[in-house]
């Protein structure tokens, strides 16, 4: 699997319908299934994985990022799977977000694994209070994708508060072949007066 460091997404996400089926966003940790203040339609874990515990950040550290303020926590496995629906040889844009926000109160972040269809994507390093993402392009070979989290030290348990697959125009990274995937570096956004989100 090749990785290229650094790719600009160019990426207009309102031009694609929420309404098929192999757009995906999970707020994990979730009870319900909701719309944002965008529209976009958030499902909860369960049809995309069996395992694993819902829990919440608490108030006094809670994000102004919704999906941010719930996690889902893997404790009794090594590894833990979500399976994405997805059309065969189609690329995706998937993110993934965590946000620790010692829900636990134990004040004890954990590092762990990133995995997807059998490769390490990242080493994810959790903090307190501040949340990191991780996003790639893949083409994808099969009708699903599969995204785990994989514990790599004792008492330190894999979460994750958000997941997401959102498919690309069919020409766009046209270049890119079937054996690889792009991991996003960094993303400026020029020109404007705010920060934002992805």
């Amino acid at each position: 699997m090749k990785k290229i460091l650094l790719f600009a997404i160019f990426f207009a996400q309102k031009a694609f319908s929420q309404d098929t089926w192999d757009w995906v966003r999970i707020d994990c940790g979730s009870d319900t299934s909701y719309k944002d203040a965008n529209g976009d339609t958030w499902k909860t874990d369960e049809d995309f994985i069996k395992t694993g515990n819902n829990e919440r950040v608490p108030q006094n550290i809670a994000s102004k990022v919704e999906q941010l303020n719930t996690l889902r926590v893997f404790k009794e496995q090594n590894k833990n799977c979500y399976t994405l629906p997805t059309p065969t040889s189609t690329r995706y844009l998937v993110r993934a977000m965590f946000l620790y926000g010692n829900y636990d109160g134990l004040s004890k972040p954990p590092t762990f694994d990133l995995q997807f269809d059998g490769n390490k994507w990242a080493t994810v390093v959790t903090t307190m209070t501040n949340f990191t993402y991780y996003e790639m392009i893949y083409a994808t070979k099969g009708e699903s994708i599969s995204v785990c989290l994989a514990r790599t030290q004792d008492q330190q348990f894999p979460f994750i508060s958000s997941l997401e697959s959102l498919p690309l125009p069919a020409d766009m990274y046209a270049q890119m072949r079937r054996d690889m995937a792009w991991f996003n570096s960094y993303r400026y956004n020029y020109g404007a007066n705010d920060w934002i989100l992805g």
